[in-house]
């Protein structure tokens, strides 16, 4: 008899909101209430969870690159149960050698990596979804029969086949997103993209169940729980600023905010949830200590009952909850105090600064006023000077001013001479216009009079030529009008012909 495999996906439509952080803690605090999960890096581009662990635990290096490369697997074709046996074994070694982990949790968490080459395959087509609905199904169809609880996906932050087959195979999807707009409608694009690829998935099930009757079981239980609507989806929105403090036990939709103690573990790559959380009473109140792991508790907890988990030691997470968000409050203010007190710390630094810069800029100018004093002085000496010899000038000033004066009255004598030449330049001027204006009516006339005289021409030509043909036609006339009377001896002819003959000439 197999225990009940429950896949979790971490989802995300942008990278950088803390889907990795948020699965490796999900992931421990699973596997410290004894519960064997398997946590699984499914980000085809960047391998943020491997790379998470290898940032902060070098000695880790050894380990993943030995590690089969699962990723390729999955789109190829899945290992026996044995050869995938071995595999998540290595993945049990990898927590082993995590140092803030306590050593027992090696038997419970397994850690399955992806290992990055220089040359990485393209991932394959999403609609193409035959292959990789059956490859996923031999991989859960195997963690279940060894005997796994929950399988965790870190998924990639963009809708390649991987991410969307990790989803529409999880019972569970949590989506986190940065309470912005655009991380927002990137999430909500990704969850489109699910639903789009959910009815192929379900044919290719049906398919598979067709022809693999030892399957058929296992089938069943997921085709229940591969539509949207039958999942239970919970919605994480990361806080920019610990001073958010918005979020709603009672919903599935989550406000976390990124405090000060979240920053700090995400920084030194280590997790929330102390090694002591969990005792033989329960959980320890006093190790909650920032509302992001208060907040994860309690989605493990939806999680935990949805699938007949036993949660009743996380019954003191409600009975004790202002206890505890008043343990929170407090820490929160000492947060919110020791940020006031650098900021302050800050400003006092900023104020000194200034001051000093004050005081050397009064120094700087205290020089500059004495130096000002001395110019002073020497403008005082120098007046003095031009005063005395003034004075000894004074004398020659009469003849200079007659002098000016005649060179004045010079001037305006000039001045007057120029304005009368202005005037004469002004006067012909309009003249030289006026005359201008008359040359161009003239010469429009003279070329009216030339088109005139072309047309005359013209005509003249038209009637010297009309004239030549008609004497050519009355010559003519008179050679048969002289024709006719000699060879005519009738007089009344003759006479009338010598009546016409004049009219001719």
């Amino acid at each position: 008899m197999f225990t009940t495999l429950n896949p979790v996906s971490i989802l995300s439509g942008k990278g950088g909101v803390g889907k990795t952080f948020f699965a490796m803690n999900l992931a421990k605090f699973m596997a410290m209430r004894k519960n064997k999960v398997l946590l699984v890096d499914m980000d085809w581009a960047f391998a943020g969870l491997t790379q998470f662990l290898l940032r902060h635990n070098p000695q880790l290096s050894p380990i993943i690159q030995s590690t089969q490369r699962f990723l390729d697997l999955l789109t190829t074709s899945i290992p026996s149960r044995e050869a995938l046996s071995t595999l998540i074994s290595q993945s049990h070694q990898i927590t082993a050698n995590i140092p803030d982990f306590p050593s027992y949790l090696a038997e419970y968490l397994g850690i399955l990596p992806h290992v990055m080459q220089a040359e990485c395959p393209s991932v394959p087509n999403p609609r193409n979804t035959i292959t990789l609905s059956s490859n996923f199904i031999k991989f859960l169809v195997g963690v279940q029969q060894l005997g796994y609880n929950y399988i965790i996906f870190d998924t990639d932050a963009s809708p390649v086949s991987t991410t969307i087959q990790s989803a529409i195979f999880s019972n569970t999807l949590i989506f986190i997103a940065e309470s912005d707009t655009l991380s927002s409608q990137a999430t909500n694009q990704l969850k489109n993209w699910i639903l789009q690829e959910e009815a192929g998935t379900i044919r290719a099930i049906e398919k598979i169940m067709e022809t693999n009757i030892e399957w058929q079981p296992f089938l069943k239980q997921w085709y229940r729980a591969i539509r949207m609507e039958r999942k239970l989806t919970i919605w994480i929105a990361n806080c920019v600023s610990a001073m958010s403090k918005k979020f709603n036990p009672l919903s599935k939709r989550w406000e976390i905010p990124w405090e000060e103690t979240v920053a700090a573990a995400y920084d030194q790559g280590s997790t929330l949830i102390d090694n002591d959380i969990i005792t033989a009473d329960g959980i320890a109140i006093s190790k909650i200590n920032s509302h992001y792991l208060y907040c994860l508790l309690k989605i493990y907890q939806y999680i935990a009952e949805r699938y007949n988990d036993s949660t009743e030691d996380l019954y003191i997470l409600e009975e004790n909850r202002d206890q505890i968000l008043q343990q929170l409050a407090v820490v929160s203010n000492e947060e919110d105090t020791k940020e006031i007190e650098g900021q302050s710390s800050k400003i006092s630094s900023e104020l000194q600064q200034q001051y000093q810069q004050f005081v050397a800029q009064h120094e700087k100018l205290k020089e500059e006023h004495q130096e000002l004093i001395l110019q002073y002085e020497q403008l005082k000496q120098a007046h003095q000077a031009f005063i005395q010899s003034n004075e000894q000038h004074s004398c020659s000033e009469k003849g200079v001013n007659q002098e000016r004066d005649r060179l004045q009255k010079e001037r305006d004598s000039v001045l007057q001479a120029f304005q009368g030449l202005e005037q004469k330049y002004d006067t012909l001027q309009l003249e030289y216009q006026k005359l201008q204006t008359e040359c161009k009516k003239i010469q429009n006339d003279y070329a009216k009079l030339q088109q005139e005289h072309r047309q005359k021409t013209l005509s003249y030509i038209d009637l010297q030529h009309e004239c030549d043909r008609l004497t050519s036609a009355i010559n003519a006339w008179i050679s048969t009008l002289t024709e006719l009377r000699q060879k005519n001896t009738n007089k009344a002819i003759n006479d009338v012909l010598s009546e016409f003959e004049p009219l001719i000439h």
